[in-house]
């Protein structure tokens, strides 16, 4: 795949790595990642966030995410810090259909998501 192949795509986050525990997204936390045109933007578990990418066919960084800062329940905000943090040490992608993952640069997967609708 391309990198032109995820703008203008919305993901909803499944499993993400915490410390080194894979761990399912409950059910009453939203995390979305939307790509358009060099931004991603989306919500983190409780605020929205939103910053620049830089996309190449197999690689990813995410530049300075800005977000909102409201409180929201523990578990909201758990999953919040925890993605945020993902955030900085993702550098690759793959789509497979309507999966995506994100990894570190040595392949091992921090964060996977489906496609939204």
């Amino acid at each position: 795949m391309t990198a032109q192949s995820l703008d203008k795509t919305r993901w909803k986050l499944t499993t993400y790595l915490d410390g080194e525990i894979e761990t399912f997204v409950p059910g009453t936390v939203e995390v979305t990642l939307s790509f358009d045109g060099g931004r991603a933007s989306g919500r983190s578990g409780c605020n929205t966030y939103m910053g620049p990418v830089t996309l190449s066919d197999t690689s990813i960084t995410f530049g300075q995410i800005a977000g909102t800062r409201m409180m929201c329940s523990p578990a909201q905000m758990a999953v919040e810090m925890a993605y945020l943090k993902l955030l900085d040490q993702i550098s690759t992608w793959r789509r497979d259909g309507d999966k995506l993952s994100l990894g570190d640069d040595i392949g091992d997967v921090l964060a996977s998501f489906t496609l939204a609708s």
